[in-house]
């Protein structure tokens, strides 16, 4: 059991680094451009977000532990998991960038379901560059100031993109006791950037 955990802990550190370090961009498709960019109403929308937040989930469900324990760690069929789940990781993050440019933020979010939403930071966290977490963590700070978007989820972003600088190092906060506002002025000063509230 222990050596177990042991194992999907190395392996998900393997796959963090694999991801950062990982330079292949996916190209959506002219189809895939078009689908995106002829969403009309915010049922579709919230569909489409939907299907993605789900599309980025699908390697997320404990397979990878079931692997490495019938076939070893780096074994063929690992690595062509691995390279299964980064692929699908880039290719929602590139949906999820496009959606953001012809799209925005949705200005109606009550329309909108959770996890719907929710596909917003998770894939953009889930990105692991941090030069390109940073360019669609303005889409959610705008939105944010618009009163659109919740704080948790800018702060979440914020929090995978000091995994993403600092080597998959979580930021530990310096009081026990602290608000959103606390944890978001702290990270945007730790990663220098220039957001105020």
């Amino acid at each position: 059991m222990h050596l177990n955990w042991y194992k999907n802990i190395v392996g998900l550190v393997f796959l963090l680094l694999a991801i950062s370090c990982s330079e292949k961009k996916i190209e959506l498709s002219t189809d895939e451009k078009a689908e995106i960019e002829n969403l009309q109403s915010d049922e579709e929308r919230n569909q489409y977000l939907f299907d993605l937040w789900h599309q980025d989930q699908y390697f997320r469900n404990g397979e990878e532990g079931d692997i490495i324990s019938k076939h070893g760690y780096k074994s063929a069929e690992h690595e062509k998991w691995r390279d299964q789940f980064v692929a699908n990781d880039n290719e929602v993050f590139q949906k999820i960038a496009y959606y953001l440019e012809k799209q925005g933020y949705p200005t109606n979010p009550s329309a909108y379901d959770e996890l719907a939403l929710n596909a917003f930071p998770i894939i953009i966290g889930h990105n692991h560059r941090y030069d390109s977490q940073k360019r669609l963590l303005s889409y959610l700070f705008d939105a944010y100031k618009q009163g659109h978007c919740p704080l948790d989820d800018v702060v979440w972003v914020l929090g995978e993109m000091h995994e993403s600088k600092y080597q998959g190092k979580r930021y530990e906060m310096k009081a026990q006791r602290y608000t959103t506002e606390d944890e978001f002025t702290e990270l945007v000063k730790k990663l220098n950037l220039n957001l105020e509230l």
